[in-house]
Formats: structure tokens, C-alpha cells, sequence
């Protein structure tokens, strides 16, 4: 029977020494991936020193074996180093920092990469956003005095409008002259 411990002498072979950090994240993934039927995986460690598993990204310790319900074995003394293969049972971590090997050879889409949309290009009139939203509040009300009825709480309502599709992603300029139209149009102006 082939043990992790004698997969990782065999690949470890075919790496160069010292190993680059991706060549270690592939290597300690290799071995992860060839006994995940034992489940062996690999050790998150988004901090410190690290690499990054092959496919996912993923930050993983560059010395470290893991099975899932947290048993972990260095098995790497000097990785960034000599890089020798070792078999030490350490203590056990928390289990939810276990990643699953992956297959390496499988070839994975480019990701897909979504333009940013571009924003209308409206010029700032106003200093700051109570300056904006107070000559907002103005137009509102010049459009009711306009149709001859001075202050009317209906100056909340369309307030409200614009502020809710500023919430929903408008953007501020735009929700203003939709609500300012459709204002307009219901005063018959």
C-alpha cells in the first residue's frame, strides 16, 4: 500500500529545489488529490507563510497535510528551502480550515471578466449631498408653486421617489429629472 508520505518522496522528484511557492502548492495538492479516497486535503492559512492551491486560489500552508476532521502532519521541513519530504503527526486544528485537494490536470475556463458598466456622465453641480438634495427639494416646490398650490406634503412623496431610486442604483441626476417629468406631468404642467 502507497502512503502519503511515500507519493510525496516519489513527486517530490520532480520538483526543482528550492520549490517556488506555486510549485509547493502544487506538490502538497498532488498528494492530497492522489490520496483524497483516505481524505487527505490541505490547510487553509489565509495568513502567514502560505501558497496558493492550484485552480482555487486558495491560500494553503506550505507545509501541511490534512485530514478532515482536523489531523494534520508536517510533511515538508525547509519548504521554501530544501523542501524534504517529512511524515509529523502535529496536533490536531479546527476541522473547517480543511480544503479538499483538486485535480490539477483538469483544465478550468478562464474566468469570466465583466466589463464595469459605465457611469452617465452628469457634472457635479453641488458641494455636497444636503446641498443637492435641498436644491432638489426647491424644484420640487417650485413646480406646486407653479401650479398655484405653494406648500404641499405631495413635496415628500416625489422626494421619496428620487430617494428611493437613488437606493435602488440610479443614479442621483437621472432619478431627479424621471421624478421632476412625471411631477410635472401630474400638475398638468
Amino acid at each position: 500500500m502507497t502512503t502519503p508520505f511515500n507519493t510525496l518522496e516519489r513527486l517530490r522528484r520532480d520538483y526543482p529545489t528550492p520549490m517556488s511557492t506555486e510549485e509547493i502548492g502544487q506538490l502538497l495538492n498532488a498528494v492530497a488529490w492522489a490520496h483524497r479516497a483516505d481524505g487527505f486535503g490541505l490547510l487553509r492559512k489565509p495568513t502567514g507563510a502560505n501558497c496558493r492551491q492550484p485552480q482555487t486560489g486558495t491560500l494553503i500552508s506550505r507545509d501541511i497535510l490534512m485530514l478532515p476532521d482536523g489531523r494534520i502532519w508536517d510533511c515538508l521541513i525547509d519548504a521554501e528551502g530544501r523542501g524534504m519530504p517529512t511524515w509529523n503527526p502535529k496536533q490536531a486544528l479546527d476541522h473547517a480550515r480543511f480544503v479538499a485537494a483538486v485535480d490539477a490536470s483538469v483544465a478550468l475556463p478562464p474566468p469570466v471578466i465583466v466589463p464595469p458598466v459605465a457611469k452617465p456622465d452628469f457634472p457635479q453641480r453641488y458641494p455636497d449631498e444636503a446641498t443637492w438634495w435641498t436644491t432638489t427639494l426647491g424644484e420640487i416646490g417650485g413646480l406646486y408653486e407653479q401650479k398655484g398650490e405653494g406648500f404641499n406634503l405631495g413635496m415628500f412623496k416625489w422626494s421619496a421617489r428620487i430617494a428611493y431610486d437613488i437606493g435602488a442604483g440610479m443614479e442621483k441626476e437621472r432619478s431627479k429629472a424621471k421624478h421632476l417629468a412625471e411631477l410635472r406631468q401630474a400638475l398638468g404642467l
